[in-house]
């Protein structure tokens, strides 16, 4: 039998947290329809949508995808992993700053990564898509509208 440690049960939780929370991030990043596994999983995602102009990119890309939440949720394991101080051990918050360390280092991977993933597919939507090809975009559909008024009189 498995001796759980402080060690292990914090990598065991960030390693439980992360694979629950990477959908709903997803969602939250891209804003294309991902949310928790008990309320729509993955199915809601613009990804399945035929006519979506832009599809997720961590599902459009399987190596981009693959890569970001493979990285986040490794180093975040590792980092609830990390050797601490004597001192960290005995204060009896061991635990709690493992699985701290873990989440803030699997929130930062996964964040920098998907800014990546999007901006290296020009993805426009949610808080890290591509500004520029949203601007873009807007600038593109602006000037259509404004060439299908008619001229006052």
């Amino acid at each position: 039998m498995i001796k759980m440690t402080a060690k292990t049960g914090s990598a065991a939780a960030i390693l439980t947290l992360a694979l629950i929370a990477i959908t709903p991030l997803c969602g939250l990043l891209f804003a294309c329809g991902c949310a928790w596994p008990w309320s729509g999983f993955f199915f809601g995602c613009n990804y399945f949508d035929p006519t979506a102009e832009h599809h997720c990119p961590w599902c459009a890309s399987t190596l981009a995808g693959w890569l970001s939440v493979g990285v986040s949720i490794t180093l975040g394991t590792l980092a609830s992993l990390a050797p601490f101080t004597a001192q960290a051990r005995r204060s009896g918050s061991e635990t709690l700053i493992r699985t701290g360390a873990g989440i803030l280092a699997f929130l930062c991977t996964a964040v920098l990564s998907g800014w990546l993933a999007a901006r290296s597919q020009h993805y426009p939507h949610g808080p890290i898509g591509d500004r520029e090809t949203a601007a873009t975009q807007d600038n593109a559909a602006n000037a259509d509208r404004s060439q299908s008024i008619p001229p006052s009189r």
